[in-house]
Formats: C-alpha cells, sequence, structure tokens
C-alpha cells in the first residue's frame, strides 16, 4: 500500500474505532478481536514506512503502539497493543476509558504517518512532474485557505464562500507544479452525456475533481456526483484526484466517504480522495 493510501486508511481506522465501542450490545473481547484484524495490517505497513524514511520518530510511533515500561501500568504508559491483548490499567476497569485511550494513540501513529508523507522525499525533489506535489497541495490545501483569510496589513483577505472559490485556490497551487492546467476540460460521452472536469494535468494524465461540502451538500450527495463523473473520466486520464473541502466539518463519516471512493477505482482509473481538513 503507497504512503498516502495508508493516510486515508488510517483515517478509515479511526472512524472505526470511533463507531465499534464496546457497550450494552458488543462484548469488549469481539470489538477487540475485530479491531485487531482492522489495525495489524495498517501498523505493520504503516511502520515500514515510517522506518524506511529513517524518520526519527519511528520510537514514538512504535510506543503509541507498546511501551517500552515494564513499571506499573497507566493510562500515561498504555499501549494500543495492552487494549488489542485486553489488558488494563491498576486504576480503572472501564472498557470504555480504555478504548479512548487506544484511539488517542491510534491519532497520534497516523498524525506522524501523515506529517511524514507531507515532507518532500529525495527522488521528489525538483521532479515537477511526480504527483507527490499534487498529494501535498491536497493535504495542505486547508492550510493554504487559512493563510489568506487575514491580510497582515488590515486589507481584506480572500474568503472561500463556493465552490468556484475552492477551485480558484486549486488552480494557483497547481501552477506552482505543473506547467500544463486545463480547467473545465470535457470528457468523452458516456450514456449519452458528457461531463466537464475541473482541471486536467494533460501530461500526465491525471483528472481533478473539486467539491465543496456544505449544510445541503454532505456525503451521500458528494459520493452520488463522485460516482457519474468516475465513469466519465475512464477513457481520459488514469487517475482521478478529489478534493473535497469540508472546513465546516459536514462530512458524517469520513472513512465511509475516502473508503467508498477508493473502491470505486477500475484497472484504467484509480481514485485518489482528499478530504480538507
Amino acid at each position: 500500500m503507497e504512503p498516502i493510501e495508508l493516510v486515508t486508511r488510517g483515517e478509515e481506522l479511526h472512524d472505526l474505532f470511533l463507531r465499534e465501542r464496546p457497550d450494552l450490545y458488543l462484548h469488549p473481547e469481539e470489538v477487540r478481536s475485530f479491531l485487531s484484524h482492522e489495525y495489524m495490517p495498517w501498523y505493520v505497513c504503516a511502520r515500514q514506512v515510517v522506518e524506511e524514511g529513517g524518520c526519527h520518530l519511528l520510537d514514538e510511533f512504535d510506543e503509541y503502539y507498546r511501551a517500552k515500561t515494564t513499571h506499573l501500568m497507566t493510562l500515561n504508559n498504555y499501549g494500543i497493543k495492552d487494549y488489542l491483548d485486553g489488558k488494563q490499567t491498576w486504576n480503572t476497569w472501564d472498557w470504555d476509558v480504555h478504548h479512548r485511550e487506544a484511539c488517542r494513540k491510534l491519532d497520534r501513529q497516523r498524525a506522524i504517518l501523515k506529517g511524514f508523507c507531507e515532507m518532500p522525499q529525495p527522488a521528489e525533489r525538483g521532479t515537477v512532474s511526480s504527483p507527490a506535489p499534487l498529494d501535498q497541495i491536497m493535504m495542505r490545501f486547508h492550510e493554504f485557505a487559512v493563510a489568506l483569510r487575514e491580510h497582515p496589513h488590515g486589507r481584506e483577505g480572500f474568503q472561500i464562500w463556493d465552490e468556484y472559490d475552492v477551485q480558484y485556490l486549486l488552480k494557483a497551487l497547481l501552477k506552482l507544479f505543473f506547467e500544463d492546467v486545463r480547467p473545465e476540460e470535457w470528457t468523452p460521452s458516456h450514456l449519452g452525456s458528457s461531463n466537464r472536469m475541473d482541471f486536467l494535468l494533460k501530461e500526465q494524465r491525471i483528472a481533478i475533481e473539486v467539491k465543496l461540502a456544505s449544510e445541503s451538500h454532505r456525503d451521500k450527495h458528494i459520493g452520488n456526483e463522485l460516482a457519474v463523473d468516475i465513469q466519465h473520466y475512464k477513457n481520459r486520464c488514469h487517475t482521478l484526484y478529489c478534493l473535497i473541502y469540508d472546513p465546516g466539518n459536514h462530512i458524517q463519516n469520513r472513512g465511509g466517504l475516502l473508503g467508498d471512493l477508493r473502491r470505486a477505482s477500475v484497472p484504467d482509473l484509480k481514485v485518489v480522495p482528499y478530504i480538507a481538513p
């Protein structure tokens, strides 16, 4: 699994941990067994990515999984492995407390992996045709938008009001790395209709679709719209990037939406979705 895909999978796991909590109907042992089968493949792959990159945070990444200390177990030295193994701290027997702590440690691991993926890799420096800058743009788009909201000298900053504003900022960022950025390109006809893609990087054969989440434009609507878009893009490009900008936290199931879009990939078209921030 590619590093960027691991970041997306980490977000899916986070939503899974929040959803699958021990309660009156779910026995803690059943929950732990299910989460272990979902978490461990991700941890093994993510750890390898961090280790191969020579990241100095590898020890910290590992300690969130299993603390090195042999002293009395408290929440401070309680790791994800302890939770999955059914261990408890000395001063509480509440499984919900231990579950929340495992979620917190998973969040820390996700943050380390995401930070590592945002760092320019040696093979990518100075290579504008590499897709790596595009992944960084997607992950850090919100930071760029926030930086433009307030002008340092009291002048009017730039505010995002609709989807066209998102496209406007994204085009400026794309121009930093790609020479041929074509906005609103027509896609080939599918079932008697054609569609306009937001951007096409013609040399790289990458299409980019932008969506702005809102009170009336949530998971289902966005998912359905992108499902239609995907059918139009298969003959024009080999990769479709989807930037779903959600500054108001209107997407209710981020992991589910990202997973559905990733699974919509077909042999001729890879779908790479992002939700920012």
